[in-house]
């Protein structure tokens, strides 16, 4: 008896932690997983989301070169991304409709037209001005 006992409680503890890992994915904001998923953060931060740029193995190796009188501009935080910008636009900038300068988004985002409403309505209520946002941890 006693064994049945243990091994029930040992899977509710077990059932009790996974149900916890799946309450802790529902906490990612559904916009910040299109913005991960659709590797976004390929060249943009969001420093706001503690959402850092993924570095490739090129840049890497252009960042140990570099000097300090690099022209590439580099795209911008999205931290406040919603302070000038409303979700539709957002949308329409991604899907290339949308100009800033004179010039349309990098790259078409690639995803469905649900996940570029999705990401767009996240994307809109970022509102922390950039140098405001947190800074990156030091190691």
């Amino acid at each position: 008896m006693k064994k049945i006992r243990w091994c029930l409680t040992v899977a509710g503890a077990v059932a009790l932690l996974a149900s916890g890992v799946a309450f802790a994915a529902d906490d990612v904001p559904a916009g910040q997983k299109v913005f991960l998923d659709s590797k976004c953060n390929s060249c943009h931060t969001l420093k706001a989301a503690k959402i850092e740029k993924r570095k490739s193995t090129a840049e890497e190796g252009e960042e140990a070169s570099a000097t300090a009188t690099s022209t590439k501009k580099q795209p911008p935080d999205l931290s406040g991304a919603g302070i000038k910008r409303d979700a539709a636009w957002i949308e329409g900038w991604l899907l290339r409709k949308e100009l800033v300068d004179g010039k349309k988004h990098k790259k078409k985002f690639a995803g469905t037209p649900e996940q570029a409403k999705t990401v767009s309505a996240w994307l809109a209520t970022m509102k922390t001005k950039p140098e405001e946002a947190p800074a990156k941890a030091a190691p």
